[in-house]
């Protein structure tokens, strides 16, 4: 779900709010951002030269340590915090922050995840640079940072900013949460047929839980479970990793609740591959959304929703097994769409795969340029993981929301909004982190979920 994006879009609301409780001197600055690595000249898999460790490139291609970022983030700091909050700190000082919290951010995570899954600092990192910004705040100012964020969510997006200075660099901020509206149908849907619907996230837990009630998530029947963010006199003092629900760590998660059978899950990344496979239910759904299939067992997963596609000619009887979903966004035409095919913009794309024909049943209505015949093609842009996007995606572009069902070019006609060769159903399509779990007995359920304004499947 969008919800899962609340981290790296509070960061912009954090400096431009200037809601810090970071140490005022520099080595206790450097201490707290460095996750460890200062002053202990700590070195792993992910940084094999500790704090020396060439993190990324400034504008000029030149390498930038760990520690020569830190620095200079401080000296920003610093002036931030000479200020006392009088007065509107300046463009440049907060472009820079901008620019280099946005560069730390996306280049440490960037390290965590090129490590293998048995390496600590995969999650040491990765989990928690993010939450390290937090450090020192109270439970009520991360409250209005998460409302805030929410909030403003809508009227933003993805933005690049430029550092000047001594360090220049250029790093994206993603201030964008906007909520899905096709989402919460689902989950409305789901809960009024006694299907119990989960939140298991790589984000903290806490925050998460200020949010579950936009998407009518029951908080107080322990329905959301992500990392502990941890509090020290009131203060915040980090993430606890220890248990890290992200890759196989959130299919372990939905073991240990044992609600029933897993019917639906939903994801956005290769942080969800497993929690996808973990749906064996022979009516189950892996619903796959604006996920660009590079990994190579992603890739087979957009397979196997080909293969689903081929073979369901629009009777039920014929589908046997779980059975793989796609979703993409359209970012030109601002809608979502049914299809594998969507210009994500900077050059990312979804592509054919595997000869997939079937699931690009919006071909005749997309303009040439909207769609690429040819292996997946990536740019430098920064973007695949949940909660470090810095293009859009989870809702982080202007959308206007579509639902149309995913029929093949057989049974579709024109819709009423001619977006689509099918037409308009009661499909609704949700994005990523959505687990769904149900005692499963067939003869409570639905003989059609469509009826529901769920997912069009066979019986749940």
């Amino acid at each position: 779900m969008v919800v899962g994006d609340i981290s790296v879009a509070m960061m912009y609301e954090q400096i431009s709010s200037a809601m810090f409780a970071l140490p005022d001197t520099k080595e206790e600055f450097i201490s707290v951002l460095s996750l460890g690595y200062y002053p202990n000249g700590k070195v792993d898999e992910c940084l094999q030269e500790g704090m020396d460790t060439k993190i990324g490139l400034d504008i000029h291609y030149r390498s930038v340590s760990f520690q020569e970022l830190l620095e200079s983030i401080f000296e920003d700091y610093a002036e931030l915090k000479a200020l006392k909050g009088n007065g509107v700190p300046p463009a440049a000082l907060l472009d820079n922050l901008y620019a280099k919290f946005g560069f730390y951010n996306i280049h440490l995570w960037g390290l965590a995840k090129g490590v293998k899954a048995e390496n600590p600092c995969k999650h040491e990192i990765g989990l928690r640079e993010l939450a390290q910004l937090w450090y020192g705040l109270t439970k009520e100012e991360i409250n209005t940072l998460i409302k805030k964020t929410f909030l403003h969510g809508g009227e933003r997006e993805v933005k690049e900013y430029e550092s000047t200075g001594s360090l220049q660099v250029r790093a994206y901020q993603s201030p964008g949460v906007k909520l899905v509206p096709q989402q919460k149908l689902l989950i409305q849907a789901l809960r009024m047929k006694n299907v119990q619907v989960y939140i298991v996230t790589a984000a903290p837990t806490y925050i998460i839980q200020q949010l579950a009630h936009h998407y009518d998530v029951d908080v107080d029947v322990d329905n959301v479970h992500g990392e502990g963010l941890n509090f020290v006199h009131g203060k915040c003092s980090g993430v606890d990793v220890t248990h890290a629900t992200y890759d196989i760590g959130k299919a372990n998660k939905l073991k240990t609740l044992k609600p029933g059978d897993l019917l639906c899950a939903a994801g956005d990344s290769m942080g969800d591959y497993d929690m996808l496979q973990a749906v064996t239910h022979s009516e189950g759904i892996k619903l796959i959304v604006n996920t660009i299939p590079k990994d190579p067992k992603m890739i087979q997963l957009y397979t196997e929703a080909c293969n689903a596609r081929k073979s369901f000619p629009g009777n039920s009887d014929d589908i046997s097994g779980s059975r793989v979903l796609i979703q993409g966004f359209d970012a030109k035409k601002l809608k979502w769409i049914p299809s594998a095919y969507s210009n994500y913009g900077k050059g990312l794309q979804y592509t054919k795969n595997e000869d997939c024909h079937e699931y690009f049943s919006d071909s005749n209505h997309i303009q040439p340029d909207l769609v690429a015949l040819n292996p997946v093609h990536v740019d430098n842009t920064p973007v695949e993981e949940s909660n470090h996007k810095s293009v859009c995606g989870h809702g982080g572009c202007s959308q206007i929301h579509h639902v149309s069902n995913i029929y093949g070019k057989d049974e579709c006609e024109s819709s009423e909004h001619g977006h689509s060769p099918c037409k308009h159903g009661n499909v609704v399509h949700v994005a990523t982190g959505l687990q769904v779990h149900a005692e499963f007995n067939p003869t409570d359920a639905p003989a059609n979920l469509q009826e529901t304004g769920s997912m069009r499947s066979p019986s749940l």
